[in-house]
């Protein structure tokens, strides 16, 4: 009995030991579909992977074939997901567009050469989220302030013995205190609404993430790019996305996520497919 007679995609799509891939599935393709099932819950795996089991068998052929996925992996990363990220943020398109415009990550040269763009997009990203956070913090501090401002009143009159208007000072003392507390506690809610927004969002964007990673990784073991490289391009790339959705919680509608991470779904999908449907015919010789 052959492997591919022996294995079982629906307990292979659930995660059961033993279950390994056929041998004849393409590595690259075996390392990014693998990836992305571990971090899928059933109900997803079900709608997205399973379509795909029956076509990845055989799919095996040349080392450069499973390089060139890998290729296609880390150019869908850099100049498909991060840009659709980068999108949902007015501010940001200028750079999604810069990430878009680069060559085809198809070869060391153009890989090398998006880093820059891809640093910029970060920095851009990075100033966004710190704004966002400002008008929570500085309404903070202030009621912070006027606890303290309101303090020393209240202390000042008590030295003095003037019980009415001690009495006064020290209820407007506790007056800003209260709000000095409420507006932390309020500025501390946004941050954990923006960050548990940002994980539902960076939960399908982080999945298909990590599966070109893993793509590209099995890809170029063999291959001439240093593991130091590769790590430094696919760290960048991570945390652009990364960086590219915590400023996209910030500015978009809380009802449209879930519209957003379906159309980022299906882009894996697409992703998926296009390795698949290549071939060594396909490679220039």
């Amino acid at each position: 009995m052959s492997t591919h007679d022996r294995w079982q995609p629906a307990a292979w799509l659930a995660g059961q030991p033993n279950t390994d891939l056929p041998g004849s599935v393409c590595p690259t393709i075996a390392a990014f579909i693998s990836e992305w099932r571990d971090k899928l819950s059933g109900i997803e795996r079900d709608q997205l992977l399973a379509p795909f089991l029956p076509r990845i068998v055989g799919t095996k052929e040349s080392p450069s074939l499973a390089e060139a996925r890998g290729y296609l992996a880390l150019d869908w990363l850099v100049r498909v997901l991060a840009p659709a990220v980068l999108d949902m943020t007015p501010r940001l398109r200028t750079q999604a567009t810069a990430l878009r415009a680069l060559d085809a990550l198809c070869e060391m040269t153009t890989v090398l050469a998006a880093q820059s763009a891809l640093t910029q997009a970060r920095a851009a990203c990075g100033d966004i989220w710190d704004k966002a956070q400002a008008p929570a913090l500085a309404k903070a501090r202030a009621a912070v302030r006027a606890a303290e401002t309101a303090g020393k009143r209240a202390a000042k009159a008590a030295r003095a013995r003037w019980g009415e208007e001690a009495a006064k000072a020290v209820e407007k003392a506790e007056d800003a205190r209260e709000k000095a507390a409420e507006a932390a506690a309020a500025a501390e809610r946004a941050e954990d609404d923006d960050w548990d927004n940002a994980n539902e969002l960076v939960g399908a964007v982080w999945a298909a993430s990590c599966a070109c990673d893993a793509a590209w990784a099995e890809a170029n073991d063999a291959g001439s790019l240093t593991a130091e490289a590769r790590d430094e391009v696919t760290h960048n790339a991570h945390e652009a996305v990364w960086d590219a959705a915590l400023s996209a919680v910030v500015s978009i509608n809380v009802s449209l996520l879930e519209s957003e991470i379906a159309a980022l779904d299906l882009r894996a999908c697409e992703l998926l497919d296009s390795m698949i449907a290549l071939s060594d015919a396909d490679l220039p010789e």
